[in-house]
């Protein structure tokens, strides 16, 4: 479990594994083997789908090895999540040297507040190196998905502009592709708070959350939020996917990250009622994705 992330699993895994190597890789050989028989077992299966938390998390020589080994024995569409670290070039060449159908690559941000990701989440996060990753997976025609975190009851305005910031970067990134629908999902999701993981117990300590939240909100509903959980991100991202088509979206993001006061007047009810009637009137540009088995935002 490479990662320790306050909201997740993993976190906990790794405290109950303490002195064990963190992160183990399979055998190539042993890979290929399995979707060997997967493929056997299933004979109309049409893609594989790698679920581990990071694809390139395996030095070059090992990756290409798996990959020359996955286009001589399986040959099938691919998709695969990724951090942006491990993300490279040569990883991305070696893809396209051995001809491999990517459908996607799906990307955890979780949030544009470098703040959050690192004194919240417990994420070493670079929204530069996110914005210059981003760009390498669009000049390579490589579709990204990228699950976002909502509704933090944690954070406060000045994170909101932070966010906001970094999505007027990728606006104005995206904006100069012709392909810019095609290669640029997000998917969001709304905060859960899972028993035992490090943000539970300080969201009970703090009083974000009470002894009944497991039973009352974890059990009750998904984490992919809908057109109905209107707030303050879900207008951030609204002008943001707006603003790819539209100049007036990047303009008004410019003046919220500008003058703050604009987001708290935009997160009050009367406001949050008109967006989410305006986003009621475009449902279409929320579609279920098969690939990610979830509801997407389209940009």
């Amino acid at each position: 479990y490479p990662f320790s992330c306050t909201f997740c699993a993993n976190e906990k895994l790794n405290d109950l594994n303490k002195g064990q190597k963190i992160l183990r890789s399979l055998d190539a050989d042993f890979v290929i083997e399995e979707l060997q028989a997967a493929k056997k077992e299933f004979p109309g299966l049409s893609k594989i789908m790698f679920y581990e938390d990071d694809f390139f998390a395996r030095n070059d020589k090992v990756f290409e090895d798996l990959i020359k080994k996955y286009k001589q024995e399986i040959d099938l569409p691919i998709d695969f999540n990724a951090t942006i670290k491990p993300t490279t070039q040569r990883k991305i060449d070696i893809l396209k040297k051995y001809d491999i159908d990517v459908l996607f690559v799906k990307i955890g941000l979780q949030t544009g507040s470098e703040t959050t990701n690192r004194e919240i989440y417990g994420r070493k996060f670079s929204n530069d190196e996110f914005l210059e990753k981003i760009a390498l997976y669009a000049e390579n025609g490589i579709r990204v998905q990228v699950d976002l975190i909502s509704d933090n009851p944690f954070e406060e305005i000045q994170h909101k502009v932070e966010t906001l910031e970094l999505f007027i970067k990728l606006s104005k990134l995206l904006r100069g592709l012709p392909n810019r629908h095609k290669v640029f999902d997000y998917m969001d999701h709304k905060l859960m708070f899972y028993p035992d993981t490090a943000l539970h117990e300080r969201a009970l300590r703090e009083g974000k959350i009470d002894k009944n939240y497991t039973n009352d909100t974890l059990l009750q509903r998904r984490t992919t939020r809908t057109l109905e959980d209107m707030d303050l991100d879900k207008i951030i991202l609204g002008m943001f996917k707006y603003s790819l088509d539209n100049r007036v979206f990047l303009i008004a993001m410019e003046a919220a990250a500008m003058f703050p006061v604009l987001l708290r007047i935009a997160n009050t009810r009367a406001v949050r009622n008109l967006v989410y009637r305006f986003f009621n009137r475009n449902r279409s540009d929320t579609r279920y994705d098969e690939d990610a088995g979830a509801w997407l935002t389209s940009t």
